[in-house]
């Protein structure tokens, strides 16, 4: 009985023992897999890194960060447009600029752990500056080609047979982005043949700079615009302006800007005439990413001639972007032109008042 006995006693102990044991060793599995995953140290021929509020690292490279919003190139998933404020760590192998709220500019190398951004500048400061704080994040001056970005696009319709007629369509964007400024340049151009004769003709280009005062809030100076229309009559016309403007919603999907402006108008008309005026600018601007390779770009722009109100004209486009094998896009657009009262041409013939057009073409995005 006493064996026995003293067998009993233990046998507790050593079940606690090896439960102790295999407690401790789940603990430290269940650490290792609650614990956070870093990547390796960056280098720079190594591949830079983000994570998310939901614990996932992507790898790739920062290419901007404006608006509340992170553009990032991933290996796998191209690229990737993220809410800023669900970045929680991030990993650089070059240096940025770094832009501030209080229009503190920062340059150097920097990284994010843990909602803090931590500078080493190239001055040797070293700068440690909150997640909420960062307005901006864009390359150095040494990267100056990707501040840039070029969108070239062409529409083409032909018929032969008892009709001949020939369409072309084209359409072409460059831009600037850096920590304060947003520069954009934009062409658009039609022309139309049938049986020979030609049955549209138009251009319009336009420059834009955009000072950012605030996140949200721009002053647009200055704005410019040419236009010219064999079939409403302008041989040219031109619009200088300038005015300011605000991001309404600005989200990882949606962005909807607002401005409102003043011109001077000169048109030169295809009779010799020569008009002066003064205008209104009104441009509403959206873009929404429907999904990850569906884009729609919406913009609706008034001049409102507050010398002549017969001369007020609006332009309409609304363009859905298909990606099908970077960088190449197919391209559906709609557009409408209108001006209130066209001028009559040399015959006495006057204008309608409404150009609709629907394209589908080929884009290149760089």
């Amino acid at each position: 009985m006493n064996s026995v006995a003293r067998r009993t006693t233990r046998c507790p102990c050593a079940l606690s023992a090896v439960g102790v044991l295999v407690i401790l060793a789940l603990s430290a599995a269940g650490a290792l897999a609650e614990g956070d995953w870093a990547p390796p140290t960056p280098s720079e021929a190594g591949w830079e890194w983000a994570r998310l509020d939901t614990g996932e690292w992507i790898k790739g490279e920062l290419i901007v960060m404006r608006d509340d919003v992170m553009i990032f190139e991933s290996d796998k998933f191209d690229e990737l447009t993220i809410d800023w404020e669900d970045v929680v760590d991030l990993r650089l192998i070059r240096p940025r600029i770094f832009r501030r709220s209080g229009r503190r500019i920062y340059t150097g190398m920097g990284e994010i752990r843990a909602g803090l951004l931590r500078i080493q500048t190239s001055d040797g400061e070293q700068v440690e500056l909150p997640h909420e704080e960062i307005v901006s994040i864009v390359y150095t001056s040494d990267s100056e080609l990707r501040n840039w970005t070029l969108r070239i696009g062409a529409q083409l319709a032909a018929r032969a047979g008892n009709t001949d007629q020939q369409d072309l369509s084209t359409d072409a964007l460059i831009s600037r982005n850096t920590s304060f400024t947003r520069w954009e340049n934009r062409y658009t151009g039609t022309f139309g043949r049938v049986d020979g004769d030609r049955t549209a003709n138009n251009h319009r280009a336009t420059t834009q700079l955009d000072v950012l005062v605030t996140r949200r809030f721009f002053v647009r100076v200055p704005s410019f615009e040419f236009f010219k229309d064999e079939f409403q009559n302008i041989d040219a016309r031109y619009t200088p302006g300038l005015g300011f403007g605000y991001e309404l919603i600005d989200t990882a999907r949606v962005d909807y800007q607002m401005t409102i402006g003043a011109a001077a108008q000169v048109t030169q008309f295809e009779n010799g005439d020569q008009d002066e005026d003064a205008a209104a600018l009104v441009s509403a601007e959206l873009s929404v990413d429907l999904s990850r390779d569906i884009d729609l770009d919406a913009a609706y722009r008034l001049q409102l001639v507050a010398t002549d109100l017969g001369k007020t004209s609006h332009n309409t486009s609304a363009v859905l972007s298909f990606e099908i094998w970077d960088p190449f896009e197919i391209d559906v657009g709609a557009y409408w032109d209108r001006i209130e009262n066209p001028r009559r041409d040399n015959t006495g013939d006057r204008p309608k008042k409404d150009d609709f057009r629907l394209t589908v073409g080929i884009s290149l995005d760089f």
